[in-house]
């Protein structure tokens, strides 16, 4: 795990070297939306996310995160689901950083509503 990554996770109650699941990942969101540095933040979390560093998640990104950070191997087809919830006009394209904190502040607006 990437240092900022692995902080996060441990703010989030993670054991240090430990596979992240869905429920951590939600965990670090909710705790990136809290804190004053929302931006740069979400930017650790995104760059935990884009494992080549193109400025891109993509599918392969995504399907490498889940595979290495939570023990998840996920199909095409919900790789692609995820990319376009996630805004990515072509899932093929992937999700640019402007676009993944878009979408994961409307969704921590969502999950406040929800309380």
């Amino acid at each position: 795990m990437d240092g900022e990554l692995e902080s996060l996770a441990g703010t989030a109650g993670v054991a240090a070297g430990s596979a992240l699941t869905l429920d951590d990942v939600l965990r670090i969101v909710a705790l990136t939306m809290e804190a004053g540095t929302t931006e740069l933040r979400l930017r650790a979390l995104f760059d935990g996310f884009d494992t080549d560093n193109d400025g891109v998640v993509s599918a392969a990104d995504l399907r490498a995160a889940y595979s290495s950070y939570m023990g998840v191997e996920l199909s095409p087809a919900d790789v692609a689901a995820m990319l376009t919830a996630a805004g990515a006009s072509d899932a093929a394209a992937g999700v640019p950083f402007p676009t993944f904190c878009t979408f994961m502040k409307a969704s921590e607006a969502r999950r406040r509503g929800k309380r």
